[in-house]
C-alpha cells in the first residue's frame, strides 16, 4: 500500500482537521495513512484509537529541528507521499520531504494572509519545493497564482467535500432543551472555531439590531477558541444573554443542525467551509459573508444569501428568513432543498477523496 503522511499543526476541532480525517476514512481501503501533529502533544483517546497519529510539541518560534525529525520519520515509516496542511507544516514538511527525495503535495485551505509580504514569500518558498499545491477554491487558487507567484501548472483545485449521508434534513430537534422559555422562537445557528477570522462579533452586532427591531429569535454559537471570553463579554454588553447561547465544542453537530431555522457564517476569510456544506446537507438556508470561497458554496438568492461585512446587511437577510409568516417559511424551504441538491452535486467527499487519490498516484 502507498503510505501517505499528513502533516498538520494539531487535530483540534476545525474544518481543516475534519477534512484530513474524512480523507483518511475514505482512503482506508486504498492507502496507509499516518498523521503527524507538530504542535499537539496531548493524546486523544477517541482519535488515537482510530487513526495512526504521531504527536510532537514544536518549540516556540522557528524550530528547525523539526526538519530533521520529519526527515527521519519519513525514512523510518517508508513514506511515499507527504501531504501538508497550512503554512507551518508546509514549510517544515517541504524541506524535509525534499531532503528525503519523496513526493510532496500541499493543500491551501484558505487565503493565508495574502496582505503579509513575509507570509507570501514563505508560502512561495515552500511551494517551490512542492510537487503540487491544492487550492480548495477558485479564490485560494487566485491567491496562489496571482499573489504568491506559484506557477499555474503546479496548482490544482479540489473542492472540499463532506459525507452528506451524515447530514440529512430535519429530524428531532435537540436544541430546544438548551433554550428555555423562548424555545419556540426561530433559531439562528453558527458552527465555527471562536477565533478572530471567524468574526463572531459581526453576528453579535447583527443580533443586537434584530433585538432592537423586536425580531423574535435565538442564536446558538457552537464551537470554542481563544475569543470565547471576549465574545461572551460582548454578548452581555449588548444585553443578548437571553437570546445568544454559547454551547462550546460539541460532537453531535449533525443532530444539532436539525434544530436550527437558519445557518450563518460571518468569516473575514474562508476557503470552502465544511460547516456551510454540512448545513446545506441538512437542508438549512444559509446566510454567509461574501468572502473567499463562500460564493462558490452559496448560490446567492438560490440556496441562501451572501452579505457584505456589515451587521445591518446580515440582520436584514436573517430577518427575511426568520420573520413569521408563510413567505419566510416558503423561502426557507426552497433555499434548503436547493442547498442540499447543490451540496450533493458539487461537494461530495467521495469525489474529493478520489481526486486526491489520483493526485497521489500522479506525483509518485
Amino acid at each position: 500500500m502507498m503510505h501517505v503522511l499528513h502533516i498538520v499543526l494539531g487535530l483540534q476541532t476545525g474544518g481543516l482537521e475534519k477534512l484530513v480525517l474524512s480523507l483518511i476514512d475514505q482512503h482506508s481501503q486504498s492507502l496507509r495513512c499516518t498523521i503527524l501533529c507538530l504542535d499537539d502533544p496531548t493524546p486523544n483517546d477517541s482519535l488515537d484509537s482510530r487513526y495512526s497519529i504521531v504527536r510532537w510539541q514544536k518549540k516556540q518560534g522557528v524550530d528547525l529541528s523539526l526538519i530533521w525529525r520529519i526527515r527521519s520519520l519519513i525514512k523510518a515509516q517508508d513514506v511515499d507521499v507527504v501531504h501538508t496542511h497550512n503554512p507551518a507544516p508546509h514549510f517544515y514538511g517541504a524541506i524535509a520531504t525534499r531532503l528525503s527525495g519523496k513526493a510532496l503535495i500541499h493543500t491551501k485551505h484558505g487565503r493565508n494572509y495574502p496582505d503579509s509580504k513575509k507570509r507570501v514569500l514563505l508560502n512561495r518558498f515552500s511551494a517551490s519545493l512542492s510537487d503540487r499545491v491544492v487550492a480548495v477554491s477558485s479564490d485560494a487558487r487566485k491567491v496562489c497564482t496571482e499573489i504568491e507567484g506559484i506557477p499555474p501548472a503546479k496548482v490544482i483545485t479540489i473542492l472540499n467535500g463532506v459525507n452528506l449521508n451524515t447530514y440529512s434534513p430535519k429530524k428531532e430537534n435537540l436544541l430546544r432543551p438548551w433554550l428555555g422559555a423562548q424555545c419556540d422562537d426561530p433559531i439562528i445557528g453558527i458552527v465555527a472555531r471562536l477565533s478572530p477570522e471567524k468574526n463572531h462579533s459581526l453576528l453579535l452586532d447583527a443580533c443586537a439590531h434584530l433585538r432592537s427591531q423586536r425580531v423574535l429569535f435565538n442564536a446558538v454559537i457552537i464551537g470554542d477558541g481563544p475569543c470565547r471570553k471576549a465574545l461572551e463579554e460582548r454578548s452581555r454588553e449588548l444585553n443578548l444573554s437571553e437570546n445568544v447561547h454559547f454551547l462550546g465544542n460539541r460532537n453531535d453537530v449533525e443532530q444539532l443542525l436539525s434544530g436550527m431555522t437558519v445557518f450563518t457564517l460571518c468569516s473575514l476569510s474562508e476557503g470552502v467551509s465544511l460547516t456551510l456544506l454540512e448545513a446545506m446537507g441538512a437542508e438549512l438556508p444559509v446566510v454567509a459573508t461574501d468572502v473567499g470561497g463562500n460564493k462558490e458554496v452559496v448560490a446567492d438568492g438560490v440556496t441562501g444569501f451572501l452579505v457584505p461585512l456589515d451587521p445591518l446587511a446580515l440582520a436584514s437577510s436573517l430577518t427575511k428568513l426568520i420573520q413569521p409568516g408563510p413567505e419566510a417559511a416558503t423561502l426557507r424551504r426552497e433555499f434548503g432543498k436547493a442547498g442540499r441538491k447543490r451540496a450533493l452535486q458539487k461537494f461530495s467527499i467521495d469525489a474529493s477523496a478520489q481526486r486526491y487519490l489520483d493526485l497521489y498516484k500522479t506525483v509518485i
